[in-house]
């Protein structure tokens, strides 16, 4: 939580005995969706708030009518009801039973958890202050099935861990150390995750891949990745980690392959929608250039001034115009068939890391979850943090 003033203080304390007891360590998660709005309702059958910046903070609000909270110049304008408005610089508001449900438009969100409400550049912030272990088991919700072998559920606890671990920069100056979707780990709700995505949170409390001297290392994973997995450096840039440089994995080779096709012209404008420069005349685009593991480093583009692109941002560029998942993996190649660009590829994600259908094929051979981070990431092991 965000330090607050000390009238702020004095009010929380009042709250203190009718607030609920959230587990300790806890994780503060952006929730994209109901983020950088002008407006959003909150639901809930009974809930407490404590607001900094106004004269009548830290009343217990019993929630039978929504709460509807707006960003205007002056800060949070918070309406009740009938009631006359209130304008607050921050609002953290805490279920007392169940879960609140944050709502926007026909969406809505439900979150077991407090969840603190304040401006970022003239829009809604909004942050809930999540249990590290209910964070975790949304993150497993989304990510793998219950009923996957045992030792994949553990290997994917730890591997979701690790990433929260690694994860202290990627929203923290904006009070939020990670987000609720993919661009971290895409989290669900609380009331969707299965008893044995909870044990194996549990079952694995504290565990993370570690690298020399048992430091935390930095982890990614994907969906499946064909065969072979790629280095870190070649698609993110920065450090040549030698558990990220890329492995086989025979386990996945059968994963089937895939062909999108698009007209040239809409693989052109996708590109430039993206802001990426396509040099004036454009009439082909091609990979050139290709890691030691097969994965697209360099897409040529055909023109009286030739231009080169990176791999990584020109499936990104794909994703963003026609929709994430139309071309599913970053491990993909370029045809141009007349008037058609075919896409073709095999497996699913970015490639780096943890590939999931080989996790659950090694668990389905018997393989232990430290054995089976140990392939994926060579040199490192599992260690309690």
């Amino acid at each position: 939580m965000a330090n607050r003033n000390p009238i702020a203080l004095a009010l929380l304390s009042v709250l203190a005995l009718s607030l609920p007891v959230w587990a300790s360590p806890t994780v503060p998660v952006l929730i994209v969706g109901a983020s950088d709005l002008p407006e959003l309702t909150v639901l809930g059958a009974r809930l407490s708030a404590v607001a900094q910046g106004s004269a009548h903070a830290g009343a217990t609000l019993p929630m039978s009518t929504p709460l509807t909270v707006r960003a205007t110049g002056h800060g949070l304008e918070v309406r009740r009801g009938d009631q006359p408005a209130q304008i607050v610089h921050r609002l953290t508001i805490a279920p007392q039973s169940n879960a609140l449900t944050l709502q926007w438009g026909t969406a809505h969100k439900a979150v077991a958890a407090p969840v603190t409400i304040s401006l970022r550049k003239g829009r809604l912030w909004v942050v809930a202050d999540i249990a590290e272990d209910t964070y975790l088991g949304g993150v497993l919700a989304g990510e793998i099935t219950p009923s996957a072998p045992w030792e994949a559920l553990k290997a994917q606890a730890i591997v979701a861990r690790s990433f929260l671990y690694q994860s202290r920069e990627r929203h923290g100056v904006h009070q939020a150390l990670v987000c609720d979707q993919s661009h971290c780990q895409r989290m669900v709700a609380a009331s969707a995750v299965a008893l044995a995505l909870r044990k194996a949170v549990s079952d694995t409390a504290g565990l993370v891949v570690t690298g020399a001297h048992d430091t935390p290392v930095p982890v990614y994973y994907h969906a499946s990745c064909g065969g072979t997995t790629t280095a870190v450096r070649q698609v993110f840039g920065g450090p040549d980690w030698a558990h990220l440089r890329g492995v086989a994995d025979p386990v996945c080779a059968t994963e089937p392959g895939w062909t999108v096709s698009q007209p040239l012209g809409a693989c052109l404008a996708a590109l430039t929608k993206s802001k990426l420069f396509v040099p004036a005349g454009a009439t082909d685009f091609t990979v050139t250039d290709r890691s030691g593991t097969g994965w697209p480093i360099t897409v040529s583009v055909a023109a009286p001034l030739p231009k080169q692109l990176d791999a990584y941002t020109v499936w990104l560029a794909f994703g963003a115009a026609w929709g994430w998942g139309k071309v599913p993996g970053l491990h993909y190649d370029l045809h141009r068939e007349g008037d058609v660009v075919l896409i073709t590829g095999r497996g699913l994600g970015h490639g780096i890391g943890l590939c999931q259908r080989g996790m659950m094929g090694r668990a389905a051979m018997g393989h232990k979850a430290a054995t089976i981070l140990a392939h994926y990431f060579p040199g490192t092991r599992v260690h309690a943090r």
